[in-house]
């Protein structure tokens, strides 16, 4: 029996030395588990807020979706209106051009009349009889510059170099009203 022990006791010590290393593990595991159990919690607050952000983030997001789309609209109806008001400048600056190269014309044949350079008075006999007699005469003779316009006299539908006439709305009312008052002291005289 003697040898009975010692094995008996062996087995017990190896027994108790596993029951030790089942505690240490335990208690470790334990602990591991409130670790974890205190990082899930963490984590489901980090994903709360992480979720609480991405709908922030989603809304401002529309939002600015919102407001690019009514920029965008405005932008669109700003340039219609620009394109407008561009086609609209570039018809006055034609007819503008239009008016400026028929004056030049008409100024260029005048100071022909007035200077003598030109063989026919009769544009100016038709405006002042008195004076058309010196044909050759000085400038002084020729008394007030003026400038005529026989398509304007005659009342025919003046055209522009782009093809315009009077009666378009392409003129713009400071030009229809020179032209009435043109045509107005025609009558008068």
């Amino acid at each position: 029996m003697n040898e009975a022990l010692p094995i008996s006791l062996i087995l017990d010590g190896f027994v108790v030395v596993l029951l030790i290393a089942t505690i240490i593990y335990a208690a470790r595991l334990s602990f591991y588990l409130k670790r974890f159990k205190q990082s899930r919690a963490e984590l489901e607050a980090i994903i709360r807020n992480l979720s609480v952000h991405i709908d922030k983030a989603d809304i401002a997001v529309r939002k600015l979706n919102t407001t690019v789309d009514d920029s965008a609209q405005d932008l669109e109806k700003r340039m219609i209106r620009a394109e407008q008001m561009f086609d609209e400048l570039d018809i006055v600056v034609q007819t503008g051009d239009s008016l400026a190269s028929r004056l030049e014309e008409l100024a260029v044949r005048n100071r022909k009349i007035i200077e003598g350079d030109d063989g026919d008075i009769a544009d100016l006999a038709n405006q002042n009889p008195s004076k058309a007699k010196s044909k050759k005469g000085s400038k002084n003779d020729m008394g007030v510059f003026s400038i005529r316009d026989p398509e304007m006299e005659t009342g025919q539908g003046v055209t522009s170099n782009q093809g315009f006439s009077l009666d378009d709305d392409v003129l713009s009312d400071a030009e229809r009203d020179l032209y009435n008052v043109i045509q107005n002291k025609k009558g008068e005289s």
